[in-house]
Parts: structure tokens; C-alpha cells; sequence
């Protein structure tokens, strides 16, 4: 066997013999799946056998088909239970062909209501019957149509295949039914998930603030509502932070003043001046004595006058500055000495001023990256919370690895700081606090009334005090809520999953005591179904106060 064409069970003969011919092979082999459209009619197989002899090829069925296999024998296909099969035997040997009726049916075409015997079938291609062929047709039933413009071939009355349009029709039935089915179950579903219920119940109450200390403890298991306590959970972050800051210090900077003055000894001994001396001059200003000098003794001249030992030295102003600069009359004292003086002019002194870091700039810029840090470390502890209540008040933020890149006295207009910051707190589920503030606060409520707590009620905690190393913090918090006549909702919502809208309005009227008039029932989306969802989280109750 040279090529093997598998065929689809639904596929035309002018597709089959197609694809006979563009076969490079002369020995084919088609396999036909059991049902196929081929299998159901002789002319099928006489229109394959007549065209593969035009191409000049042998072409032997692979089939389990019992009613193809009968017709192919008729015709003179060969016919092989599989591939194997039909590798290992010469067509011409398997060819087993059957006997062919003789009988000849002639059908006057031209009446389209003629009757046929029973049993005999017609198969039309293009509309057209075949010259010089016999046909059949059920009696009374109508005429099949194929597409193929080929001649019709001779049909013995015995055989009456099975027609594939039956089968299709039984099969599309089916198909058309599990579409029905699957269609409604996926309604149903999806009414079943997305059906809503908004119950809105109206209660006479007045308005009431309570209030309480409640302690939020992040080393509890559980909350102790009793206890006025609630179970917290103990969250940190970290970021680091920089920032350019301006330096705010001040540095006189310039020249120091030069000159030289004239030493006077007014003692009978000769006095020494050591290098670094100090000299003041009469205004306070402090000059440096260059170098060691010497200061001769006083002597007596011809009169019996004293006449004071004199030498110079050089001198520098201890700072820098245009105020060193000094006059020639000006007078000067040296330190620890006070027998000699000094006068004499300095000059050369000029004076600038330059920003530098100084130490409050350090410590300013600390704190700022500090107080810079809420506006985003809020946003991640938020996120860690998962939902739970972040109190701002009970953010403890500490900084460290704090570096600067100037240190202090250094000469900037700017510099940049960085550090670490860590943000600590505790937080809590607000619906734990409120139910702890109103445990709490119940004492207080007047006699005969209870408090009517509703998730759409108002809580403002305020931190009282701290204690991050132990992982507890006290909070005290106020409840904006109402009291008036008690309402048991719980287990409530469950028992109206799929009651009717009016037996699910008073069942709540039934479990509140309150009127039928003050239960209304929203159910979305709303297609006038009048029942309730049957999941019992697609029901909301919502408590509407109306206050005296």
C-alpha cells in the first residue's frame, strides 16, 4: 500500500475522490470510520472505484462498517479490516465479490410523485438522475439530493442501508437537549450567585454616645469582650529616607592683620618674650608674638633720667578680620608681664563670612526625616493591617543609622542626610471595639433600654496610653450608636434563604417585633422574583433608626 487517506465521518465524496487523485501512490488505501456518509450509498463507492480507475490507481477500503464492507463487496472494492491487514495481502486477492441482482428498475423520472416498490432507494446528484443507471427510492418517502455530478449506478432492491440523516437527526436531538440542560443549569447558577437582598428595617430608638477604656492587647488568642479587652496584632515597617537641608551656621573667614611692634622695658633687667606671647591691644583685640625676643634693661642716661630698653618683634592677630587692623598710636600689653609694652601699627586684615553645618542643623534635619515619615509609612502599615483599624495617635516611629555628609563646622550651603526609620503600632478590628466600648458601656445605658448596635455605627477610639515593648496599648473610644428596644438578629438572615419577599417580611417583623411596615425588601438584579437568594451571605440586614 502506498498511501493511506483517512477519511472524516461526515465527509463528502467529492472531497474523497479529490483527494484519491492528488495521491502520488497507485495502491491507496482509504480508511472509513464506522457511520460515515460514504459507507451509506453504492453510487458512493461505484463513483470511487470509476474515478480511481480514470487515475490509474487501485483503491481498497479499511473498515469496520458491516453495511459499507457488504456494499463495497457488491461493487467490487476491496475490502481489509485494518492497515496491517491490507499491507500484507494484494488487493486483487482480497476482492470477494458478492451477487449482483440483474434486476433492472426503470423509474420514469419525469413524475416526481411516482411510487417505487419498497426497499428501493434514489440518490440524486445535482438534482439530476443518471442516464443509463438504475436508482431507487423509498416508497412515499422523499428524494435525497448529494452534491456530485456523476452518473447513478445500479442498486440491488435487497439493500436498504441505513440513512445517515437519521442518524445526524438523532445525534443533533440529543446535542439540542444537553444545550437545554447545560444552558439552564448555568442560569440557574448564575441566579443563584448573583441574587441579592437588601432588608432595611426601620427602628425607633435615640441617638446615645457610650463611651469606655478598652484594652487592646496583641498577646491575646482571642478577644475578651467581657473584659473589656481585644485581641490586637503587633505590625512594623521599615524605610529609609533622605534629604537635602540648608546649613543655617555662621564663619568669619578672611586674613588676620600683620605688623611689627616696638617693646618697651621699663625694669633694670633684661626681660624675655617667648614665641606665641599674647598682646592685647588697648581694645581688647589679641595678637601672637611671631617669635622669642628679647627686651633690653632700662638704663639712666646723662640726667640721671631712665631711659626703657626697646626691641621689635613681630606680631599676629589671633582671628582674622578688617577689626585687627590697628592704628601706629595704638597700646599694647603682654600677658604676665608687666614691665614691658608695646606699640606700633597691623595690617593686612580683611573679613568674610561663609555658611556652615552647625550642630542644631544636624539634629533639625533628624527630626525632620522623622516627621516626614508618616506620610508614607502610614500607607504600608494600612496595607499590613489587612482591614484592621490603624490608630495614627499609636504609630511609634524611632530613626536609626542616621548619617550626614558634612559634618559639624564643615563650610556648605546644603547637605544631605539619610536614615533608617522604623514604624511600630498595634492594630485592631473595629467591629471588636465597638462591641468591647458598648460591653463596657452598657452599665450606663437607662434602665429598660438597650443599646442597638449596627455596623453603621460610629466609633472614635483615642489613644490613653503605650506600651510597645509589652505589645499593649489602652484605648479610649466613643461609640455614636442608639439605644431603644433590643432586636436579636442573630442566625436571622439564614432563615430567610429562599422565602418568599412577603414571608421573609414577617419573619423579620416576627424576630424584631416590630411591624410588617417597617421591613422593606430590595432584591437585585430585579427581575420580579418575588424569593429570596439561597446563599445566605447574598442577604444584607440594615438597621435604619428612626429617632423621636
Amino acid at each position: 500500500m502506498d498511501d493511506l487517506i483517512y477519511l472524516e465521518v461526515d465527509e463528502e465524496i467529492t472531497s474523497v475522490i479529490e483527494r484519491i487523485k492528488s495521491c502520488k501512490g497507485t495502491k491507496l488505501g482509504v480508511v472509513v470510520p464506522r457511520g460515515a456518509m460514504v459507507l451509506q450509498s453504492v453510487v458512493n463507492l461505484k463513483l470511487i472505484e470509476r474515478e480511481a480507475g480514470k487515475a490509474k490507481k487501485k483503491v481498497a477500503l479499511i473498515t469496520s462498517d458491516k453495511v459499507g464492507r457488504s456494499l463495497a463487496l457488491q461493487v467490487g472494492v476491496p475490502v481489509f479490516d485494518d492497515a496491517k491487514q491490507a499491507e500484507v495481502a494484494e488487493p486483487e486477492a482480497r476482492i470477494a465479490k458478492a451477487p449482483v441482482s440483474q434486476d433492472v428498475i426503470e423509474i420514469n423520472m419525469s413524475d416526481e410523485e411516482e411510487n417505487l416498490p419498497e426497499g428501493v432507494n434514489v440518490h440524486y446528484y445535482d438534482g439530476q438522475p443518471i442516464k443509463g443507471e438504475p436508482v431507487s427510492k423509498p416508497a412515499n418517502k422523499p428524494v435525497k439530493t448529494e452534491k456530485a455530478n456523476f452518473a447513478s449506478h445500479r442498486v440491488s432492491p435487497s439493500v436498504t442501508p441505513k440513512s445517515i440523516p437519521e442518524v445526524s437527526k438523532k445525534r443533533r436531538k440529543i446535542k439540542i437537549i444537553a444545550s437545554v440542560i447545560a444552558i439552564f443549569i448555568a442560569t440557574v447558577g448564575l441566579w443563584v450567585w448573583f441574587l441579592r437582598a437588601d432588608v432595611a428595617v426601620t427602628v425607633p430608638a435615640d441617638a446615645y454616645e457610650a463611651s469606655g477604656d478598652v484594652t487592646i492587647d496583641s498577646t491575646l488568642i482571642a478577644s475578651d469582650i467581657e473584659a473589656g479587652k481585644v485581641k490586637g496584632d503587633s505590625i512594623e515597617t521599615q524605610d529609609e529616607f533622605s534629604k537635602e537641608v540648608s546649613a543655617t551656621g555662621i564663619k568669619k573667614t578672611g586674613e588676620k592683620a600683620k605688623g611689627t611692634l616696638s617693646f618697651h622695658n621699663s625694669a633694670g633687667v633684661d626681660q624675655n618674650l617667648v614665641a606665641q606671647a599674647s598682646v592685647s591691644s588697648d581694645d581688647g583685640k589679641i595678637f601672637t608674638l611671631n617669635s622669642a625676643i628679647t627686651v633690653p634693661k632700662a638704663t639712666l642716661d646723662a640726667g640721671g633720667g631712665k631711659v626703657q630698653g626697646r626691641a621689635d618683634g613681630a606680631v599676629t592677630a589671633q582671628e582674622s578680620g578688617t577689626d585687627y587692623n590697628m592704628s601706629s598710636s595704638t597700646s599694647y600689653s603682654i600677658s604676665g608681664n608687666s614691665f614691658v609694652s608695646a606699640t606700633g601699627e597691623t595690617s593686612g586684615g580683611t573679613s568674610k563670612e561663609v555658611k556652615v553645618v552647625s550642630a542644631s542643623d544636624i539634629e533639625q534635619a533628624k527630626d525632620q526625616l522623622i516627621a516626614d515619615a508618616p506620610k508614607t509609612m502610614k500607607d504600608k502599615l494600612t496595607k499590613l493591617a489587612s482591614g484592621k483599624y490603624v490608630l495614627d495617635s499609636a504609630i511609634d516611629y524611632s530613626a536609626q543609622d542616621f548619617s550626614a555628609d558634612k559634618k559639624v563646622g564643615d563650610e556648605a550651603t546644603k547637605f544631605k542626610v539619610k536614615t533608617k526609620v522604623t514604624a511600630k503600632t498595634i492594630v485592631f478590628a473595629q467591629d471588636d471595639l465597638r462591641q468591647a466600648v458598648a460591653k463596657v458601656a452598657q452599665k450606663k445605658v437607662p434602665e429598660g433600654k438597650s443599646m442597638l448596635i449596627s455596623d453603621t455605627d460610629t466609633i472614635q477610639p483615642e489613644l490613653k496610653s503605650m506600651d510597645i515593648a509589652k505589645k499593649e496599648m489602652v484605648v479610649s473610644a466613643k461609640l455614636l450608636t442608639h439605644i431603644g428596644q433590643a432586636i436579636n438578629t442573630q442566625g436571622l438572615a439564614g432563615k430567610l434563604r429562599f422565602k418568599s419577599v412577603k414571608g421573609a417580611r414577617a419573619e423579620v417583623a416576627s424576630q424584631t417585633g416590630l411591624n410588617e411596615d417597617a421591613v422593606s425588601i430590595a432584591i437585585r438584579p430585579n427581575l420580579y422574583w418575588l424569593r429570596m437568594p439561597v446563599l445566605q451571605k447574598n442577604i444584607s440586614i440594615k438597621f435604619n433608626y428612626k429617632t423621636k
